[in-house]
Parts: structure tokens; C-alpha cells; sequence
């Protein structure tokens, strides 16, 4: 499945062209974020395999690509792992967003939330379960 977040492009938010090193950081954060979100919802010793891939493309615009796996424990069956997997991603967008937001300085007004508008700069990898 894909998702894809609409968001303005970078000049009007004033978000200056990321460095390499903010961009590792901005990738650092959508790890933690999604990895935080899922450890929230299931113990980790229940949680068989979990990677998460935090990719990007381009710098402005910058297109990120975030992938989550997850295997559970059989003991999970309850569990909905796809839609666990799709609001790790929402969280890892939702720490870029705040990431960006601090480095223009001030409120963007936009959300960098997963949606299906056509105006997107970001682009969010397959999820699988």
C-alpha cells in the first residue's frame, strides 16, 4: 500500500535546502518516531521482527520514503499489523513535520500527514505486515 502526504513545496514554507546533515537527522527521527510508536503498542518481546527504512530522494523538494515490517509473535494473532505499520508512518511523518517546522522557525500551517491529494512532495514506501 501506498500513502502519499500533501504538503506545500519547501520555498513557500521557508524551509531553506537541507543539508546532508539534516537530512540524516530528519531520517533519524522518522526511525525513532515509527519504531517508539509501535514499541508503545506491543511489547517487544512479542515482536518477532520490526525494520523500519527511512529513505530520501532529492533535496528540494525532498521526497521520503518510509517503509515499516513487522512480524509478530504468534501469540499477537489479535493484532492488526497493517494498521499498526500505516500509524507508525503517520508518526514518522508527524516528527518530520515537527523537525521542519523547527528548522523554518516558525508554524508551517500544513500537515505532512499521510492523505490521497494529488499535491504531494512526499511519498511514503510500501508497508508491509
Amino acid at each position: 500500500m501506498i500513502e502519499q502526504a500533501s504538503v506545500k513545496p519547501l520555498e513557500e514554507m521557508g524551509i531553506p535546502k537541507l543539508t546532508a546533515e539534516q537530512i540524516e537527522e530528519l531520517c533519524r527521527i522518522a526511525d525513532r518516531a515509527a519504531r517508539e510508536y509501535i514499541l508503545s503498542k506491543v511489547p517487544s518481546h512479542r515482536i518477532a521482527d520490526l525494520n523500519v527504512t527511512v529513505e530520501t530522494e532529492g533535496v528540494k523538494p525532498i521526497t521520503v520514503n518510509v517503509d515499516v515490517e513487522i512480524t509478530l509473535s504468534p501469540l499477537m494473532k489479535s493484532y492488526d499489523v497493517e494498521k499498526m505499520a500505516k500509524e507508525a508512518i503517520k508518526e514518522a511523518f508527524l516528527s518530520i513535520e515537527t523537525y521542519l517546522r523547527g528548522l523554518a522557525g516558525h508554524r508551517l500551517g500544513t500537515c505532512l500527514c499521510p492523505t490521497n491529494s494529488a499535491r504531494s512532495i512526499f511519498d511514503v514506501g510500501k508497508t508491509k505486515s
